[in-house]
């Protein structure tokens, strides 16, 4: 089955199979339905190909700004997910514990202030280098596993 696939301002906007409802209709005339849809340039595309065409269309700087926003994310996911190690809600959470009178308290949410601050100077470092080398085209866009080793490692302090 062959797809229409078209480009809007530069980003992929959509693909779809070749026979399309237009106002109830059944069309399978790809002039017809990118007239319908206001579309002047178009590619007729296999199936196969489709997320090949996708990737071959997209900005590098849509797939920097997307990875930039999932890596974020994963980052904040990491921090989290340690903080709850300990029982705190999440990162943030433990951070405020690092004013509390109790002294075990205080150290952790001393070290989760340390280490988000550890956490996110490392990501923010490691990512934009590798960035603006995957705008110059030196290199590709980093897997998270690469991001995540340059992340410092999160142990708790022994607290007696």
């Amino acid at each position: 089955m062959k797809f229409m696939c078209y480009v809007s301002g530069g980003t992929p906007i959509s693909t779809f199979p070749a026979v399309q409802a237009i106002n109830g209709e059944q069309r399978q005339d790809f002039e017809d339905v990118a007239k319908a849809l206001g579309i002047t340039e178009y590619e007729l595309v296999e199936e196969a190909d489709v997320a090949a065409w996708i990737r071959a269309h997209t900005p590098v700087s849509a797939c920097i700004a997307e990875t930039i926003a999932d890596y974020e994310n994963r980052v904040q996911q990491r921090l989290d997910a340690f903080a709850r190690t300990k029982t705190y809600e999440n990162m943030l959470s433990a951070c405020t514990y690092a004013t509390s009178t109790n002294p075990v308290f205080q150290v952790e949410g001393q070290y989760c202030v340390a280490m988000r601050d550890a956490t996110w100077a490392a990501a923010q470092t490691f990512l934009n280098g590798a960035l603006a080398a995957v705008t110059a085209g030196e290199r590709g866009i980093p897997a998270w596993e690469e991001v995540e080793k340059k992340l410092p490692i999160l142990e708790w302090p022994h607290v007696q």
